[in-house]
């Protein structure tokens, strides 16, 4: 009996089991018109510990949503029990993107999307992604540029940082194979972060074999990119040529050269040098330019030339190794013939104020002094004065303190030079070579007349007023002179005032000043600013 009674509540229990479980419903997948339509899930960025994914909802099929999102699991077919998001309930189809945080780095993971409705939750298509695996960042080894004797230029990158900042990065080099930051003869440091970077490497030694790699650090350690390997140059005297000279005047002449190679050094100088004796140098030069530095073509003016004299003349370049030359060559200035016209390229500098080109007429057979040879016009003036009261300032030329080399233009409102002026002189000289801007703008022979050239010429010619010096065949006018007080113009039209190179006293030199009423030599302060007429022996 008890034995009957235990097999009759086995069977019933079975029985009430097998109907619990057929009564379990399983999610409703909507077919037909109510279907719900889930695409593929994409993994839109991948990183260590971060991805974003995304889903398209193409349809609804009208079935209210009550929640959506993505769960992912390392384990195959995630579900909302797994790790999962909660997006809310959706009324229209959509894309929708889901950031999964926390995750772990070189680690697979399996993601699936999720909709609920009122039948249940349904999943789409599964996916799988991969997270990085952090460590050491990467290093890529660059190229060099600008290779010298002693210094080079090598780029390189720092490109992926494997998930840990990278705080610094640059290149190391060494004379011996495979340079660490441990075993190097130095390195290069260019600031944190991913990014390409170029370094400037110098104080190699010359001919030398070096070895290079870029490096990055990270918390995880260096990494080290490709090594690779140069040589540093020989130095070697640079390569200049002599290009041909032109624009020959009485005293000037246009040159110059041609730097093709600068020896793997750093040309420091170059520029030409000349002489009246043949192969000129630095050393044996009656001068030299001085234009620029580095390689390329370079122009050179040169003044302060002889009239008739053969002139030889060599371009050099100087770097670390020493100088070098170029082929020679030469050119004869003209003869000087007085009362046939030269040009003369002034440069502003210690003597002329400003740069320009003028065109000087000679004459000669001037009464009291008939051997000498004067220019027709003042020096530094555009032209000839068209009248004895020209109060043009190209007319007037510039103005001189004596025995001093710097002139200076006034249009009559700014001097140029604007300087601090020079009220006082005091010297017991007259003007002497060295600074008589006749000699150095003009050239040798050139030369400021002497009190008594300016003497004879004035009391040959009768001169008893302006009109004396301006019928003359020096065509003198009233230029105007400048204070000495302070260098303003003063009387330009009115009073002509011509500096000599003869002294009274330290304080007075004499000059030729004449105006409607007078003409004759006087005193002057030295610290004045006088035009000048040259004069030379002929």
């Amino acid at each position: 009996m008890h034995a009957t009674m235990k097999k009759i509540v086995v069977i019933l229990f079975t029985v009430i089991f097998t109907l619990l479980i057929s009564c379990k419903k399983d999610p409703e997948t909507p077919a037909g018109g109510n279907k719900i339509l889930i695409g593929a899930t994409m993994s839109d960025t991948v990183s260590y510990i971060f991805a974003k994914v995304s889903t398209q909802l193409s349809g609804i099929g009208g079935n209210q949503i009550t929640q959506h999102g993505h769960c992912w699991s390392t384990e195959s077919s995630p579900d909302i029990e797994d790790s999962h998001n909660s997006l809310g309930g959706i009324s229209t189809p959509g894309k929708f993107t889901s950031d999964l945080s926390g995750l772990s780095d070189n680690t697979k993971y399996f993601i699936r999307s999720y909709v609920t409705g009122q039948g249940g939750t349904i999943y789409g298509i599964q996916n799988e992604i991969i997270t990085l695996k952090r460590g050491k960042p990467i290093a890529n080894t660059g190229v060099t540029s600008d290779l010298t004797t002693s210094s080079v230029k090598i780029s390189g990158s720092a490109t992926f940082d494997s998930g840990f900042t990278i705080t610094q990065k640059g290149i190391c080099w060494d004379t011996l194979p495979n340079p660490t930051l441990l075993k190097s003869i130095g390195h290069s440091e260019e600031g944190a972060g991913i990014g390409s970077f170029i370094s400037s490497v110098a104080n190699l030694i010359e001919n030398k074999h070096y070895y290079y790699c870029a490096y990055a650090i990270n918390e995880k350690g260096t990494a080290y990119g490709a090594g690779l390997s140069f040589q540093t140059g020989i130095l070697t005297l640079p390569a200049v040529t002599t290009s041909p000279c032109s624009n020959v005047t009485l005293t000037s002449a246009t040159c110059g050269g041609n730097v093709t190679n600068a020896g793997n050094g750093a040309v420091s100088a170059r520029g030409v040098c000349w002489n009246t004796t043949g192969n000129p140098t630095l050393a044996n030069s009656l001068d030299h330019t001085t234009n620029g530095t580095g390689t390329g073509e370079f122009t050179s003016s040169i003044n302060g030339l002889n009239k008739g004299t053969t002139y030889f003349v060599t371009a050099y370049a100087t770097n670390e190794k020493g100088t070098t030359y170029g082929d020679q060559v030469s050119f004869t200035t003209p003869v000087l013939t007085c009362g046939s016209s030269f040009t003369i390229n002034h440069v502003a500098g210690a003597v002329a104020p400003v740069t320009k080109s003028v065109t000087y007429g000679t004459i000669t057979n001037i009464p009291g002094e008939p051997l000498k040879c004067w220019i027709t016009s003042n020096l530094g003036a555009d032209h000839q004065a068209i009248s004895v009261g020209d109060a043009t300032e190209a007319s007037a030329g510039w103005y001189w303190q004596f025995n001093r080399k710097q002139g200076y233009k006034h249009d009559g409102t700014t001097r140029t030079p604007n300087t601090t002026w020079i009220t006082s002189i005091s010297e017991t000289s007259d003007w002497i070579t060295a600074n008589d801007p006749c000699t150095i703008e003009l050239g040798a022979g050139w030369r400021i007349p002497t009190n008594t050239e300016w003497t004879n010429v004035d009391a040959s010619g009768g001169w008893v007023d302006w009109n004396g010096p301006w019928n003359s065949g020096l065509k003198l006018h009233a230029a105007g002179y400048l204070s000495y007080s302070d260098g303003s113009l003063n009387l330009r039209g009115p009073n002509g005032l011509y500096w000599s190179s003869s002294q009274i006293d330290a304080t007075n030199g004499w000059y030729l000043s004449f105006s409607s009423g007078f003409s004759n030599m006087y005193p002057g302060n030295k610290a004045t600013g006088i035009s000048a007429r040259c004069v030379r022996d002929y």
